[in-house]
């Protein structure tokens, strides 16, 4: 009985967790294509900086590029999807 009711009042929080992780999908896959462009735009710059031994810009384009790359801001935006996939899990084997 107490299972059942802690199910009921835990619904509305599955249903909200559900929509927020297939936003947070939606949004991680338009910015990995998004930040994919810049960081190849950054690259670009970095090698153009580098061709021309202008050392001051050659390591921040290329942290920036690694930044946005997929080992940056996507890769971390993927651990926090798959937080909350384990969070709706547990929530619905409670």
């Amino acid at each position: 009985m107490i299972k059942f009711l802690l199910k009921c009042i835990l619904f509305p929080v599955q249903l909200l967790m559900d929509i927020l992780i297939i936003t947070l999908e939606i949004l991680l896959g338009i910015s990995k294509i998004i930040l994919g462009l810049f960081a190849g735009f950054a690259i670009l710059a970095a090698i153009i900086a580098w061709e021309f031994r202008a050392t001051i810009l050659f390591i921040p384009a290329l942290l920036i590029a690694i930044f946005l790359s997929p080992l940056g801001v996507p890769f971390v935006g993927g651990i926090v999807v798959e937080i909350l996939k384990g969070i709706k899990k547990g929530l619905k084997n409670l």
